[in-house]
């Protein structure tokens, strides 16, 4: 089946106007992070829920000012290739916290609690 100039045009078209009208992926659904603090309070923040919380660069955690909430469920912890390193210490959350996904981050220099 050939398809007209006329007929592609008016396609094309109706093609883009349906991706105008699908969702976008808005920056509002991401928090960038960029060391511990910023992490920590990103965690903290209850309006986060169901937002990925994406690391724009290696992290180190501060031991003197440990993680222990996570205000939210659903959050994504999104490193996009970076590290949080630990230096030596344990990465525990004191809450139940029900849902926290780490995606693409490497967690490094933690002691096993086990």
């Amino acid at each position: 089946m050939m398809i007209g100039k006329k007929n592609f045009l008016t396609l094309s078209l109706v093609f883009a106007l349906g991706l105008l009208s699908l969702p976008a992926f808005a920056a509002d659904d991401q928090v960038k992070v960029g060391t511990w603090a910023d992490l920590k309070a990103a965690l903290n923040n209850p309006d986060n829920a169901g937002k990925t919380i994406v690391l724009t660069n290696n992290i180190t955690l501060d031991k003197s000012d440990p993680i222990t909430d996570v205000a939210a469920e659903g959050m994504v912890i999104d490193g996009g290739g970076f590290t949080i390193l630990g230096k030596g210490v344990f990465l525990t959350f004191d809450n139940d916290v029900s849902k926290l996904v780490l995606k693409n981050v490497a967690l490094d220099g933690f002691t096993n609690a086990l």
